[in-house]
Order: C-alpha cells, then structure tokens, then sequence
C-alpha cells in the first residue's frame, strides 16, 4: 500500500450509514506508521497544531484521537527518510 485515507481528528463519516463513528484520524495513524518504521514526510507536531487550531474553529464538534489526548509518548522516534 501506497496510500492511506484518514481526516484531521477522525471528523467526517459516512452519509450512508446512520450513526457512522466517522473516520480513521490522520494523527493516530501517522503515529502507528512512523513508529513502525514507515516514513510518511508528516510533520506530526504540526499536524497536531493544526488539529488545536481546528477544535478552536468548531466548538462541540466531535474529534477523536489518542495521540492528540495523550501526546506523544516519550519514546517516540520518527521515521528515517
């Protein structure tokens, strides 16, 4: 695989399926591929920036996530390029 599709804090969903828990978040998955190994040439620190900035702009809305919850754990690395 090649390409990986996730939205900014797990935000969106299906419009078919009532309820929909929505999507995989980009951060989570960004973590579990550079500690794993895998290069992504994502700026985590500054995709969680972003994440903050975005639950300023929308108050109430529904973010998911852990690595924004918990941060990063001490021990993460990234990646070689």
């Amino acid at each position: 695989m090649r390409t990986f599709d996730a939205s900014l804090a797990g935000l969106g969903g299906c419009p078919f399926a009532p309820h929909a828990t929505g999507n995989i978040d980009i951060e989570d998955c960004v973590f579990m591929l550079e500690s794993m190994g895998l290069h992504t040439g994502i700026d985590i620190d500054s995709l969680l920036a972003l994440r903050a900035d975005v639950e300023a702009w929308l108050p109430g809305e529904a973010f998911s996530g852990a690595i924004a919850r918990a941060g990063l754990p001490k021990h993460f690395r990234r990646a070689a390029a």
